[in-house]
């Protein structure tokens, strides 16, 4: 086991994302508040414009030489209509029900998840340490915008491997209303296609999940953070210890300065050293740890003092994250290598030489 934070900056983290908490709450609905009826369906916000043409092959030159038209920019919202759900499912973990929020694509204001283009993979999405889920429901939108089920859960007082067995349980659940006549998710859903996402502890969480539960087929992770607040096997190092085996694919986002809230020691390039092919690091350039959630500029600057912000633009942070993890996700469970573009083609290209990103990938 690695070494671990410092007492006094665990509990400022504690007190900083408790605050994070308090000053998003009036901004974002939380799904505590979802109805026991689990039918809580509202539809979210319906500002699209439309992604990738499905014709555009068939538009391209036949000419050989001409370079096919890449996909629209997935950093920018889908061609779907989004909506979310708050319900609960009984957490192993603590023994409670507990709150979560799913996205989905729909195509009549929230009634139904849209499924023309066939059922839907399902992506589990987990925030980092000590924050609420609503500190991310704008990747949520994002990737429902794009045609998935986005599952966002909150962090409890629980081990990391307390966590890494909710995030299973989330997959049961959302199996067992699928099975269910009348459910909102029934006949609706891909679970060939299961992604694991997250941010900071809630990165490492994905990966940890993966090593277990051979259900999860690829993990985007933003910033994913390898520290345990305690030396035990409840809260095991993952890597290098448990990454040789993780085989399926991986794309880790990092930021340029983590700070004490991402120690290079354990951050995202420590995941990616040990990761089996295929494997993508992205590390976007002024960037820091906070900058990828949902947060009040104001905020994420009084963070600074533990937790850099690395001097960006912190909107376009999370439009890059949102770019590659959505594009890591169109190649991999939708076919569209297209996408690839912005991950390793001319898009990735462009922004290196921009300076908005550095990467490399494995193979």
């Amino acid at each position: 086991m690695k070494n671990t934070f410092s007492t006094i900056a665990l509990l400022f983290l504690v007190f900083l994302f408790a605050v994070f908490f308090v000053a998003c709450s009036s901004a974002s609905d939380s799904a505590n508040d979802a109805r026991s009826n689990d039918d809580d369906t509202t539809p979210a916000d319906d500002d699209t414009t439309p992604g990738a043409d499905d014709d555009q092959d068939d538009d391209a030159s036949d000419d050989d030489t001409t370079p096919p038209t890449p996909p629209a920019d997935p950093g920018q919202p889908g061609p779907y209509g989004v909506a979310y759900t708050n319900v609960k499912f009984l957490d192993p973990s603590s023994g409670k029900d507990q709150p979560l929020r799913v996205y989905y694509p729909t195509a009549d204001g929230g009634a139904t998840i849209d499924d023309a283009n066939g059922p839907r993979p399902l992506i589990i999405f987990g925030p980092g340490f000590s924050a609420p889920m609503n500190l991310y429901f704008s990747y949520g939108e994002h990737l429902a915008s794009y045609g998935y089920v986005v599952a966002m859960r909150n962090n409890y007082v629980v081990s990391h491997v307390g966590l890494a067995n909710s995030t299973s349980a989330i997959i049961d659940w959302v199996q067992d209303q699928e099975a269910q006549p009348g459910s909102l998710f029934h006949g609706k859903m891909d679970f060939s296609h299961i992604g694991a996402s997250g941010h900071s502890m809630g990165g490492k969480i994905s990966l940890l999940t993966a090593y277990d539960d051979d259900r999860i087929k690829a993990v985007a992770d933003i910033d994913p953070v390898d520290t345990s607040p305690l030396p035990t096997p409840e809260f095991p190092s993952v890597t290098p210890e448990l990454m040789p085996d993780i085989h399926i694919p991986t794309l880790l986002i990092g930021s340029s300065d983590g700070g004490q809230c991402a120690p290079a020691s354990d951050n995202y390039h420590q995941y990616f050293l040990y990761a089996n092919e295929p494997s993508i690091e992205i590390e976007i350039e002024h960037s820091g740890h906070v900058t990828f959630c949902d947060l009040p500029d104001e905020i994420i600057n009084a963070a600074a003092i533990i937790c850099p912000t690395g001097g960006g633009d912190f909107e376009q942070i999370r439009m890059l994250a949102s770019r590659y993890v959505t594009a890591f996700y169109k190649v991999l469970f939708d076919g569209e290598a297209g996408y690839s573009y912005y991950l390793t083609g001319d898009g990735m290209a462009s922004d290196v030489a921009d300076g908005l990103v550095v990467t490399d990938h494995k193979p």
